[in-house]
């Protein structure tokens, strides 16, 4: 169960850092990310 919890950690630090180089390139805005997320979190 830990190991588990410990690799959703890992694959959500992942995406927050890919997430946060694409907002510092300019990619995506702040107001889309935080909608984007809210969709993955109510998805669930």
């Amino acid at each position: 169960m830990g190991r588990k919890r410990r690799a959703y950690l890992l694959t959500f630090f992942v995406a927050y850092m890919v997430v946060d180089l694409l907002e510092v390139s300019g990619y995506i805005s702040p107001r889309s990310l935080i909608d984007h997320s809210y969709a993955i979190i109510s998805k669930r």
